[in-house]
């Protein structure tokens, strides 16, 4: 770290040992090799832009940007400049989800996903919790099945949000999110053919495999897991990547699909019917 820009930084953030801006612009003025872009989504994309037209490698919290349009955009200018881009999707690093996609392919498809995040705030300003708390979810959905769903239905009460999804190849998978649940979750349940992976960040942290008998009875083991945390994996990977490593992991395609859900999402829940996507 050599440089941070912020237009109300903490006292005890700053440190001699690198320069503080109160403009980001002046960031992209410093002999840097990558960018984290941190900030509030509705000024991602003139960051990303910026940062990308001038040559400069950059990691993006979720959501991208708070359209679609706007994503695609930058999605193409990324490609078009050469310029990598990692998207924040910070549970994809979780070291449980990188297991449960090794066992999860193409072959052996889930029947059901369910994803649950939740927990008491935080609210954002100008954010509701489609858009602030489902891209992680989504972007783990997404990323196992490596399709796209063909229909979106979105209910919401008293801040808890329900997103379903239908994919073609009949999988169903359900999301679950709130900022004022008094439990903090962070969980996802994936059920296949002969077996239920299931793995809750916040409550003993650890990936189990449960087969579950006819008559009830489990055999349950558990997946060994690297101790890691998915933020230091992501940033690690992205030094790595910048640096000449692998960059499989790199682009803005997944963060795009994400934003198409959320964007339908809303529409259904302003309609309250499923919106179906069109191939």
């Amino acid at each position: 770290l050599i440089s941070v820009a912020s237009r109300n930084l903490a006292p005890n953030l700053w440190d001699d040992a690198y320069n503080v801006f109160n403009n980001w612009k002046q960031l992209l003025n410093q002999d840097i090799d990558g960018l984290i872009i941190a900030t509030p989504p509705h000024t991602h994309a003139k960051i990303l832009e910026e940062a990308i037209k001038a040559g400069i490698p950059a990691i993006v919290e979720k959501p991208l940007t708070l359209n679609l349009k706007e994503s695609i955009k930058l999605r193409d200018l990324s490609v078009t400049c050469d310029v990598p881009v990692l998207m924040g999707h910070t549970q994809l690093f979780q070291p449980a989800v990188e297991k449960i996609q090794n066992i999860v392919d193409s072959t052996n498809l889930p029947e059901y996903i369910l994803s649950e995040g939740m927990g008491m705030g935080p609210k954002r300003k100008n954010l509701d919790i489609l858009w602030d708390w489902a891209p992680h979810d989504l972007s783990l959905i997404l990323s196992i099945m490596d399709s796209f769903p063909k229909s979106v239905y979105v209910l919401e009460h008293k801040n808890y949000v329900s997103t379903f999804l239908e994919f073609e190849n009949s999988t169903k998978a359900t999301i679950h999110n709130s900022n004022i649940s008094p439990q903090k979750k962070r969980a996802l349940t994936v059920y296949c053919d002969n077996k239920i992976l299931y793995f809750n960040e916040y409550k003993n942290p650890q990936l189990t495999s449960h087969e579950v008998a006819q008559d009830l009875t489990q055999k349950i083991k558990t997946i060994p897991l690297h101790s890691k945390k998915p933020l230091t994996n992501l940033v690690e990977y992205f030094a790595n990547g910048i640096g000449g490593g692998d960059r499989q992991r790199f682009g803005l395609e997944l963060a795009c699909r994400c934003i198409e859900v959320i964007e339908a999402g809303q529409a259904s829940l302003m309609k309250d019917q499923h919106i179906h996507f069109t191939k």
